[in-house]
């Protein structure tokens, strides 16, 4: 056995993907014994491994990291039901020596920002909110797992964060 293959890990293909494999290594009827488009069987190898990695590439997406945005969320909705169901408007009560939690109602944004008008600002966060949770999980979506595990725990809580906000 070759170095460069004794220490390889050789995935077993599908049988739709050994289909397709065979498929390519048929002469047709035009071609006489050319394949479709494919003149070797090391070229169909070389072509089904290239897309098994770019399977296994899309499977290590960091898109799994949305399952911290969905515990944000959750976590977010008892919270707010919680402090709505057993607390008075400004109520407050100190969890640390820094931290207090209070219950207040902004129409705004932070610090009340455009909370005195006319009411089109709700939606417009609601659409912000929105948006630039789906550019953030396409980020997600496009980046890898290995070596960006902080990067990706950041954007799911930033994603957890703004569908918070918009519900």
């Amino acid at each position: 056995v070759p170095e460069a293959i004794a220490g390889a890990q050789v995935e077993v293909p599908t049988l739709e993907e050994a289909r397709w494999l065979l498929a390519q290594l048929e002469p047709s009827a035009n071609s006489g014994p050319q394949t479709r488009g494919l003149k070797s069987a090391q070229e169909a190898a070389a072509a089904f491994f290239a897309f098994q990695q770019a399977r296994r590439r899309a499977q290590r997406s960091a898109i799994g990291w949305l399952w911290l945005s969905v515990t944000v969320v959750v976590l977010d909705q008892i919270t707010k039901f919680y402090i709505m169901a057993n607390f008075e408007l400004y109520d407050r009560i100190e969890v640390l020596p820094v931290l207090d939690i209070t219950r207040l109602h902004n129409t705004g944004a932070a610090f009340s920002f455009l909370a005195g008008a006319g009411g089109w600002q709700r939606w417009f966060f609601i659409t912000l909110g929105i948006v630039v949770s789906g550019l953030v999980v396409a980020w997600l979506a496009r980046l890898p797992v290995k070596g960006r595990a902080w990067l990706a725990a950041a954007l799911a809580l930033v994603v957890g964060g703004a569908i918070g906000n918009v519900i």
